[in-house]
């Protein structure tokens, strides 16, 4: 049994179950089910699904006296009344340096040229525009106020400085892409401390250590298949040397990642700036 990593969401609406960020089945509520969830849950499955049901669903529902024919027959209402058992004890974060507004422009641009490739893409919505220093995924809540001083700390010893974005490239380079990005070029020694100090500060207690090479880039889409694989791929040559605009890099945000039907959203859940730049 683990815990349920979902966001603390209640949609109501003609879209799908979704539990933990995973697609159920299709039917009439979203709502983030509260407690324990069985392992099985971490991925797509019908919920109809016998051994689904046996392994899992009874444990899940059996609590709140609802059983399948509830789930099929019941309004909305009555299924996230049900839910409503607690408050979770995790959140999925990660941190990030914001990309500003004014740069979100030629991305927009950048992104229209290529989706006339007709590719499985989906992709990033102007709003959710970042690069990303470290993606830590389901952290304890009572984890997060340590972490978040020790950012604080840390960052509140640094200096802005700027990085540019341009060129398109891809992940992985060879074969079928998964992601589509903007590099990161300039002071790039600058932002490898960045994400040095970030990584000092992401292992207080409850927090797992989860170091990866950093690889700083802005992820403008991502691939669902190789549908016109070469066509896109075409069109990103033609871009490898597209330039965005420069930014300002002065600060660092802990981000939350809510999992949708729809893609995900990323609610800054704080802000941690450096320290002001010294005037010549």
């Amino acid at each position: 049994m683990g815990k349920n990593p979902c966001g603390k969401i209640l949609v109501f609406g003609p879209i799908n179950w979704f539990v933990g960020g995973y697609s159920l089945r299709e039917g009439s509520v979203r709502c983030d089910l509260r407690g324990e969830i069985h392992s099985d849950f971490r991925g797509r499955c019908d919920l109809g699904s016998p051994r689904l049901w046996d392994d899992c669903m009874g444990d899940l529902f059996g609590p709140v006296g609802l059983c399948q024919r509830d789930l099929e027959s019941s309004p909305p209402e009555r299924i996230a009344t049900a839910f409503a058992m607690g408050e979770y004890g995790e959140m999925r974060v990660f941190i990030a340096i914001p990309f500003r507004p004014e740069l979100r422009p030629p991305v927009e641009v950048l992104q229209k040229v290529l989706k006339r490739a007709d590719a499985d893409v989906r992709w990033v919505t102007l709003e959710n525009l970042h690069v990303t220093v470290q993606f830590l995924g389901e952290v304890p809540d009572d984890s997060l106020p340590v972490l978040s001083d020790r950012l604080r700390s840390e960052v509140s010893r640094l200096e802005s400085f700027q990085i540019s974005f341009e060129g398109v490239g891809r992940f992985p380079q060879r074969g079928v892409p998964r992601v589509i990005w903007v590099g990161c070029r300039g002071n790039l020694s600058r932002l490898q401390g960045v994400a040095e100090r970030v990584q000092r500060c992401s292992i207080p207690r409850n927090i797992s250590e989860k170091r990866k090479v950093f690889s700083p880039h802005l992820t403008i889409g991502r691939v669902k298949s190789a549908r016109n694989q070469r066509v896109l791929l075409e069109a990103m040559k033609e871009k490898e040397a597209e330039v965005i605009g420069s930014l300002e890099i002065d600060r660092i945000c802990l981000y939350q990642s809510i999992l949708t039907p729809d893609g995900p959203l990323y609610e800054v859940q704080e802000e941690f700036p450096f320290r002001t730049k010294k005037s010549s």
